[in-house]
């Protein structure tokens, strides 16, 4: 299960892309998550705004101006910003398109191993701070 630090480096990696975006599409593959997935899930955040990004212990909270979504990595999950042409890979199992760019919510793959982790999100800043904070951290 992802700890806090891979919990925090997911948002910071992630949110520069999110916030301010608009949805324009939810694409649901397996809606049987750590909790169901609504049916109604593509309607109600189509056309809504991102307006932060945020976490809560292990949760990633991501705002618009009427709700949030609750995201839970779960045991070996990511969330990963990808070209919207980007085909899905085996266990992405909820896409946000974003325009020309899409989050992915998938599971790693079989054996914990995901060849695209999506560490291409974090920009150089970012992941130099993380390993400053790390350092720092012990």
């Amino acid at each position: 299960m992802p700890e806090l630090p891979e919990v925090e480096t997911t948002r910071r990696g992630v949110a520069p892309h999110l916030t301010g975006a608009t949805v324009r599409d939810v694409i649901v593959r397996n809606s049987q998550l750590r909790w169901p997935v609504p049916p109604d899930l593509a309607a109600t955040l189509t056309g809504l705004t991102v307006r932060s990004v945020t976490r809560r212990a292990k949760y990633l909270i991501i705002g618009f101006d009427s709700g949030c979504l609750l995201v839970h990595l779960g045991m070996s999950g990511s969330l990963r910003v990808v070209a919207a042409e980007a085909p899905p890979e085996k266990h992405d199992h909820v896409d946000l398109v974003l325009g020309e760019q899409e989050a992915h919510l998938g599971t790693l793959g079989e054996g914990g191993e995901d060849e695209h982790r999506g560490d291409d999100a974090i920009d150089d800043r970012q992941r130099e701070a993380q390993q400053a904070h790390d350092a720092a951290v012990g």
